[in-house]
């Protein structure tokens, strides 16, 4: 009965452990996908994530419509 019972335990904390890294596996790939898809959707819309130091809160930046960039090179007639 003795060695039954110990069996018992060794298949239950086995069973707890591969479950435990099953369930991580899952939300390390649940993290990677949300991370993915933000930097997708900071492309698309020309935004960037800036969060100051010592605060949790984040702040989406995007380029201002008044600010204008000159580029000089190869045609350029300047």
């Amino acid at each position: 009965m003795e060695a039954a019972r110990k069996r018992s335990e060794i298949i239950a904390r086995s069973g707890r452990e591969l479950n435990e890294i099953i369930s991580s596996g899952y939300r390390e790939r649940d993290a990677i996908r949300s991370a993915s898809h933000d930097k997708v959707i900071h492309a698309i819309r020309g935004t960037e994530e800036y969060t100051t130091s010592g605060s949790d809160m984040a702040v989406h930046l995007c380029p201002s419509a008044t600010t204008t960039s000159t580029a000089t090179g190869a045609g350029s007639t300047s």
